[in-house]
């Protein structure tokens, strides 16, 4: 889902109506390991990252990202939330094991308080949380009780300026839904909580929203639209209370609902824009100027805008189609696994204001940096448009700055080993400064490719390339047919070799006939200027190995828990185990517990399936990792006690 970033932006160094100077990029810092989830705070030139065990706070200054200290919250099973205000109020939440971790700065104040913990289920999310400049707090949240039903509930927990968090309000119920329900909160300076959600209803979602004032529970639901699935709702709340919802999807047009201060939200008003796969990204100045940007990706990103309550112009472009380097089959198989850092997902658009009367749009590409759009809210016209950061690593973590000397920035991070299956981290940390000189490129290298040491391959084993730089490099190598995040990635800080791990889809690798062919693409470190080669490899296509038999299958339950085991009449290869306990007979009928076995050498496994006090039956089942090999199950009734 498109997210507005609604981050208030200290006066700026330059006069309202100056015209704007493209943004320079400064040396890249590298983050001495894993760079992941990077946020900002709304404090001027503050960003938060996450660290083993919590965030590090920086602050962002004309000659890098500087460490200021640090947030303990414990193991983060997603990347933490973070908002606040240049009055240095600020909130931040993280989903743990049980519940969400959540620390407070109060406005004017240097520290953060210590972390409490709201309590959830296992299988907590932060949805979204909001801070007013006094300190007020509203923070949603979603709990997944089983773990393939996907049954979701979301709580909305409040807090009093200066005050404790209150007893969390349910608004979804635990339904027999596959999607989760999508969350926005915004707040008012008074503490006027204001919830938008979507939720799945059969082939459509429906989008509502609830009030509450401060002190107060939130007001009953008002309905707003059944959209055909899409995304969920995007909102921005101004300091009055005045709010925007923008609704969209792939089939429908972008509408948006409006509420004026203290008022309902009015019926559905059409803008000019296109239909997109996501909802529309809004953002609210206090003084009811509003911005609405529409777009992803390389694709051209536009805007309405209006300088003031009421109705909005015609849209402009703010940000040109960029040229892809292939079209994919989306259906290549990817996925990431671990938490250490927590997955992060690829950035969204994101909008904000300056306060010189500007929109700041930020855009990440896969494949072609980080783009940067400023452009006058008052009249939409044409932008200033930057490309920044090299275009072989991807961006993340966009987070829109002004500096402690009033200057305009934006910081975000690469990380190389975010999507590598060796998990090895060479993060990145980046800034870029509005007027700055962009850096001077260094020459590219030499880049060979080696010979691999296994050329014969299964249909699920991976190939591991050596590349040879002759200086220090960035190297990107795709498969063709593979969409862009499946592409690998490796760098070096000096001349020498590295081994690029290339992961299959389920065909396999190595093709039947002819020879595989890879597309390499080089550069100095961060630059812009790549070079491209193709690679072409002879490789064997090896036959799938044998599936083995399950054999003595049992279970048998341990208080709450289900203790299951079992052996097979052979080795464990270019396969996995998936162990889960249902309530019905029929494969996935009512999962109460899913496990798999944490190593599969050897030929003997054990899986505790935890809290599986309400199931029935058990399943074991051996799923291979490519489509030539078949896999097999075993369904086991367990005992009542």
């Amino acid at each position: 889902m498109l997210r507005a970033i609604l981050i208030t932006l200290a006066v700026l160094a330059f006069p309202a109506g100056a015209s704007a100077a493209p943004f320079g990029e400064l040396p890249f810092q590298s983050a001495g390991g894993a760079a992941a989830c990077l946020r900002p705070t709304g404090a001027p030139g503050e960003v938060v990252r996450w660290v083993r065990g919590g965030v590090q706070t920086m602050t962002a200054r004309a000659d890098g990202l500087h460490p200021t200290g640090g947030v303990p919250l414990g193991t983060s099973t997603r990347c933490p939330d973070v908002t606040g205000h240049p009055n240095g109020a600020a909130v931040l939440a993280a989903a743990v094991t049980g519940g969400i971790r959540v620390a407070l700065r109060e406005p004017g104040a240097g520290s953060w308080s210590p972390p409490v913990t709201l309590k959830g289920q296992e299988y907590s999310s932060v949805a979204d949380v909001a801070i007013s400049p006094r300190g007020d707090v509203v923070l949603a949240w979603t709990e997944t009780g089983e773990a393939i039903e996907a049954r979701t509930t979301v709580r909305v927990a409040r807090r009093p300026a200066g005050g404790t968090f209150g007893a969390p309000e349910t608004l979804i119920r635990p339904a027999e839904e596959t999607l989760e329900a999508e969350v926005q909160v915004g707040i008012s300076a008074a503490g006027e909580a204001i919830v938008a959600q979507g939720r799945p209803a059969g082939q459509f979602e429906r989008v509502s929203v609830r009030v509450g004032a401060a002190n107060a529970p939130l007001g009953p639901e008002q309905r707003l639209v059944s959209r055909r699935v899409g995304s969920g709702p995007s909102l921005a709340v101004a300091p009055d209370g005045r709010a925007l919802i923008g609704v969209g999807g792939p089939m429908d047009a972008p509408v948006l609902y409006e509420r004026p201060p203290g008022g309902s939200f009015g019926p559905a008003v059409k803008v000019d824009l296109r239909s997109d796969f996501d909802a529309p990204v809004v953002a609210l100045r206090a003084d009811g100027a509003a911005v609405v940007v529409s777009g992803q990706g390389e694709s051209a990103i536009e805007a309405v805008t209006r300088a003031a309550p009421g109705p909005f112009g015609t849209r402009v472009e703010v940000a040109p189609a960029l040229p892809v380097h292939r079209r994919a089959d989306f259906g290549v198989l990817y996925g990431v696994v671990g938490t250490n850092p927590p997955p992060e997902s690829f950035p969204d658009v994101g909008v904000t204001f300056t306060a010189d009367g500007r929109a700041l749009v930020l855009r990440a590409t896969e494949e072609r940096g980080l783009s940067v759009a400023t452009f006058p809210v008052a009249t939409g016209a044409p932008s200033e448009h930057s490309l920044v950061g090299g275009t072989l690593r991807a961006p993340y973590g966009l987070s829109p700055l002004t500096l402690p000397d009033g200057r305009l920035a934006v910081a975000w991070t690469d990380d190389r080993g975010l999507h590598d299956s060796t998990r090895r981290r060479d993060g990145r940390l980046h800034l870029a400064v509005e007027g700055v000189p962009g850096p001077v490129e260094a020459a590219a290298p030499k880049v060979t490719v080696g010979t691999p040491k296994v050329r014969a391959l299964r249909p699920a084993q991976s190939l591991k390339l050596p590349v040879r730089c002759s200086a220090a490099c960035d190297v990107r190598v795709a498969v063709p047919g593979y969409p862009s995040p499946t592409d690998v990635t490796g760098s070096l800080a000096r001349a020498g070799t590295m081994e690029l791990v290339i992961r299959p889809a389920s065909d396999g690798l190595a093709p039947a006939r002819g020879r595989l062919r890879l597309v390499l693409r080089s550069s100095a470190p961060n630059a812009r200027t790549v070079q491209r080669q193709t690679v072409s490899l002879a490789l064997r296509r090896l036959p799938p190995p044998r599936v083995p038999r399950l054999l003595g299958v049992r279970a048998r339950r341990v208080g709450d828990d289900i203790v299951v085991r079992w052996r097979t009449d052979g080795p464990v290869l270019d396969a996995y185990f998936l162990v889960y306990a249902t309530k019905g007979r029929a494969r996935g009928e009512g999962v109460v517990a899913i496990g798999t076995p944490k190593r599969l050498a050897g030929r003997a496994f054990t899986v505790r399936l935890r809290d599986a006090r309400a199931a029935r039956y058990v399943w074991v089942s051996l799923a291979p990792l490519s489509s030539g090999m078949k896999g097999r199950s075993v369904r086991l009734k367990v005992p009542l006690t």
